[in-house]
Parts: C-alpha cells; sequence; structure tokens
C-alpha cells in the first residue's frame, strides 16, 4: 500500500513538474516573440522618423499617389457590407486589404473582387492582402485580452501601419480595426505619418452605436452613419461628435 502511494505521489510530482516546464516554455516563446515585434516596431518607427526629417529638407519622399488606401476587413456581414462599399472608392489605388488571420475568408472575398473588377490593378503591384492579430474573438475573457491577444494586436498593427504607412485607413465596424486606427491617430498626432480615419457604422446598427462605434468616435477623422435616426441619438449623446448621415452605403 505505501509503495503504490508513493508511486502516485511520484507520478503527481513528475506532472507538476511537467506542467511547470511546458508553462515556462510558452511564456518563454510569447516573450521572445514579443520581444522581437517590439524591436522591430521600434526599426519601423525610427526609419518612419528619419524619413519624415529627410522629407522636410528634401520635399516629400512620396506623393500622394504612392500612399495607400489600407481597407480593414471585418468577419461576415462586415465585409460583405465593405465589399458594397469599395466600388464608389475606385480612384483610390495602391491598396492594402487587412484581414484576422482566423478569418483567411474575407480576404479571399476582397481577392476575388480585384481580381474581377480591377485586374489591372492588381497585375500592376497595386493591390495587397495581409493578415492580423484579431485583438479580440467572440466570447472571449478582458483578461485574455489584455495580458495576450491585445498587445500582439497593437504591435503587430503598428508594424504594418508604419510599413504601409497609409493615407486612410478606411473599416466598418470590426474590433480588428482599432488598433490601426489607435496607431494611425498616434501618429499622426505625433506628424511621423499625416494619416486620415474614415469609420463607416454598420448598416444593422439603426438605434445605437456598437462598441467599436463608440470607441472610434475619438479616432475617425470622417464618421458615418447609415440611419438618420442614429445620427440625431449620437449628436444627443455626443453632441461634439462629427457623426455624418449621407443615406445606405452599403
Amino acid at each position: 500500500m505505501e509503495s503504490l502511494v508513493g508511486f502516485v505521489d511520484s507520478l503527481a510530482q513528475a506532472g507538476w513538474l511537467m506542467g511547470k516546464a511546458l508553462l515556462t516554455l510558452i511564456l518563454g516563446g510569447y516573450f521572445v516573440i514579443g520581444c522581437g515585434m517590439v524591436s522591430y516596431c521600434v526599426l519601423l518607427f525610427l526609419a518612419a522618423c528619419l524619413k519624415k526629417i529627410v522629407s522636410s529638407l528634401r520635399g516629400n519622399w512620396l506623393t500622394v499617389d504612392d500612399l495607400p488606401t489600407m481597407i480593414i476587413l471585418g468577419s461576415g456581414g462586415h465585409t460583405k457590407e465593405m465589399l458594397k462599399i469599395i466600388p464608389s472608392l475606385s480612384a483610390l489605388y495602391p491598396r492594402v486589404y487587412v484581414g484576422a488571420n482566423t478569418d483567411p475568408l474575407s480576404l479571399d472575398k476582397a481577392m476575388k473582387f480585384e481580381n474581377s473588377s480591377n485586374r489591372r490593378q492588381v497585375e500592376l503591384g497595386n493591390v495587397k492582402f495581409l493578415m492580423t492579430y484579431r485583438i479580440r474573438a467572440v466570447g472571449q475573457r478582458l483578461l485574455s485580452v489584455v495580458m495576450c491577444s491585445g498587445p500582439y494586436a497593437f504591435l503587430h498593427a503598428a508594424i504594418l501601419v508604419l510599413s504601409e504607412r497609409p493615407e486612410t485607413i478606411i473599416c466598418n465596424g470590426p474590433g480588428t480595426c482599432v488598433p490601426f486606427c489607435v496607431v494611425g491617430y498616434l501618429l499622426t498626432k505625433i506628424r511621423i505619418l499625416e494619416t486620415r480615419i474614415v469609420f463607416v457604422e454598420s448598416v444593422c446598427r439603426v438605434e445605437s452605436l456598437s462598441m467599436t462605434g463608440r470607441i472610434m468616435l475619438r479616432f475617425a477623422n470622417v464618421y458615418f452613419v447609415q440611419w438618420q435616426e442614429l445620427q440625431r441619438k449620437c449628436l444627443e449623446l455626443y453632441p461634439h461628435a462629427k457623426v455624418r448621415y449621407m443615406g445606405r452605403l452599403a
């Protein structure tokens, strides 16, 4: 009996040690990846600062035509709405589509749209399709967002924004867009970039703003809603908000 108890204790201790080692390995991996992303982001930021200094001395280092429009895709209905809005943006090239790494279908739809309607621009290399980290999955706990997915999403957004230097960021509701808009807003405030943020609230929002919509009131340069009643309520609740109504956009 004592030997059996000793065996169980040894097994439990071994399991504890294995679990501890696995947790250390996972956390170490996250730390190494995070440090790498931070370092790369800092290098891009320094490069952007240097380019800004050079542009001030020699003139603009990129013309307006060279600066891309960044389009943030959501999932499901958000992507469907965005693909209805995009035809009215036919003059805005180059373009960079950004979708969540957990939603490859949205980027696939954007690829099919561009190949069918603007193949020439695709062949010229004026269209890019990039993936990013999702800031929050459906049902994900807030602590997990703050500790894990949130920092990675913001770091990766900073890397993409600094790399692509978008003139405009266009989004229509998915939470994926928040890190990109916040980063673009902050880099514009410190005059590293000159990025305008255009937010279109989902047509599904008739009487109240989405959570992303409430956040974007602070960061968007141009803010559209698709119902006049919603515009009226927004102006009552947020009197300083620049909320525009132009009918159904999607």
